[in-house]
């Protein structure tokens, strides 16, 4: 599960507490930091970087090392989005730079004048098709729209421009396909996907306007999903076969299937688990209810943050009635 286009970092209280929480999380897993930062899919020296407080660290990377390893994050930490904070510094060294060298580019007003010049000898008599935005396939609700809002709300985000989704390149290899496969059936669009040089992220990404407008009709919110209360939609919420899409879109994205391994008096025993992780507490409470409304006994964690499947009777139910599109998910449940 890769961070999104939209960035979110966490911020501790002060270094110190970045410091420590990554030491304390390298000494229980005891390996080195080579070893500890190629499961997270960045390079060694970024990983130190960010245990030497030097750089604030991905939110999801400290949601999942302490996960892995049982050390929690401070109650003081706060996110922000990192897209919007490069805005913020971009914009103060341009007006720094205008400051200190005058205007870029030569004489604003007089290149404005020989623009509309233009623009009204040539310009608007032109097939501009530049400025005309691409329509898409509008699609109906149904199971595989409700399936495509879950991994949106998952591992999706949303600009002003276009519409991406992140996935971990190696562990998602399959699912990235089908991800990509279920873009093109709903919208009839062949999404673009980089492979990022720095990590082990990918980005399945389509550039259309009429895509955000659709998507931000169906309930999905445009730039920083949890400050505008990320949900489940209730045109979704209402319906037994869209929820249950909905839920197989979230949890292949932002959930996990897991091995829970333990020995009682030296005998090893192994129960696999479902879990569901988010830090938006109506999103948390909706996946909760909505599997209770279905059967299951899901239960939210301590800290308010997971839904949790534990007996082996309720995640052999889950195979079989939510199932997963992810491959990764499949060879858990069969392993």
């Amino acid at each position: 599960m890769e961070e999104p286009i939209i960035l979110r970092r966490i911020i501790f209280r002060n270094k110190k507490q970045q410091v420590r929480f990554l030491t304390d999380a390298k000494k229980i897993l005891d390996v080195s930091w080579e070893n500890f930062a190629k499961p997270l899919g960045y390079n060694t020296r970024t990983v130190r970087d960010w245990a030497h407080g030097k750089y604030n660290m991905p939110y999801k990377i400290a949601q999942t090392l302490s996960k892995k390893t049982g050390v929690n994050l401070p109650h003081t930490i706060r996110t922000k989005n990192w897209d919007e904070h490069l805005h913020a510094i971009s914009s103060k060294g341009g007006k720094s730079n205008i400051k200190k060298h005058g205007s870029i580019g030569g004489d604003e007003k007089y290149r404005k004048a020989q623009f509309i010049k233009w623009w009204n000898k040539t310009g608007k008599f032109k097939g501009q098709s530049i400025l005309e935005r691409k329509s898409i396939q509008y699609p109906k609700k149904d199971s595989q729209l409700a399936e495509f809002v879950g991994v949106m709300i998952g591992d999706g985000g949303i600009s002003k421009f276009s519409t991406a989704i992140t996935l971990n390149r190696v562990a998602d290899k399959e699912y990235i396909l089908f991800v990509s496969g279920l873009i093109k059936k709903l919208f009839g669009i062949d999404p673009k996907i980089y492979d990022r040089k720095v990590s082990l992220a990918t980005d399945i990404i389509v550039h259309r306007r009429d895509l955000v407008d659709f998507c931000m009709s169906l309930g999905l919110p445009i730039g920083d999903k949890l400050k505008q209360g990320l949900d489940i939609p209730k045109w979704i919420q209402k319906n037994k076969s869209f929820s249950i899409a909905c839920i197989r879109g979230l949890v292949d994205t932002d959930g996990s299937v897991f091995h829970h391994k333990y020995k009682v008096n030296g005998k090893q025993y192994c129960y696999t688990k479902i879990s569901f992780t988010s830090c938006s507490p109506p999103l948390i409470q909706s996946v909760q209810r909505i599997l209770v409304r279905y059967g299951f006994n899901a239960r939210i964690s301590y800290n308010g943050k997971e839904v949790r499947l534990e007996s082996q009777k309720d995640v052999v139910k889950y195979r079989d009635l939510i199932g997963t599109s992810n491959l990764k998910h499949t060879r858990k449940f069969n392993a």
